[in-house]
């Protein structure tokens, strides 16, 4: 999936309107969410589409409300183990690879 072909999702296009953009974690997984699920949150383990559970605790988390289990927004990529919230990754960190789009090396300013 490539975020910067969507006309819906508007990528930062520097370190500083990254951190703009991303304040937090939450404002992270809002924006992974919405690139993942464009439609609408659907499980990928019962295929049930809905609005799933939230948890303010673990932004990066969400719970199938009919099957009960966990998907997390960072599987599937480059970041599924890390535990350094997204929105702290140090300065070079290709952190379009964490959706699927090219590494931003040539985007720091």
């Amino acid at each position: 999936m490539d975020v910067l072909a969507r006309v819906d999702l508007r990528f930062p296009q520097s370190l500083p309107e990254f951190q703009r953009v991303f304040p937090d974690d939450a404002a992270c997984a809002a924006y992974l969410e919405k690139a993942r699920w464009a439609g609408g949150f659907a499980c990928p383990w019962c295929s049930v589409a809905g609005e799933p559970f939230r948890f303010g605790a673990r932004p990066g988390v969400l719970r199938c409300r009919a099957c009960r289990k966990d998907v997390g927004l960072m599987a599937g990529t480059v970041m599924e183990r890390s535990h350094t919230p997204v929105n702290r990754r140090p300065k070079g960190t290709p952190y379009r690879r964490a959706i699927g789009t090219p590494s931003w090396g040539s985007g720091l300013q």
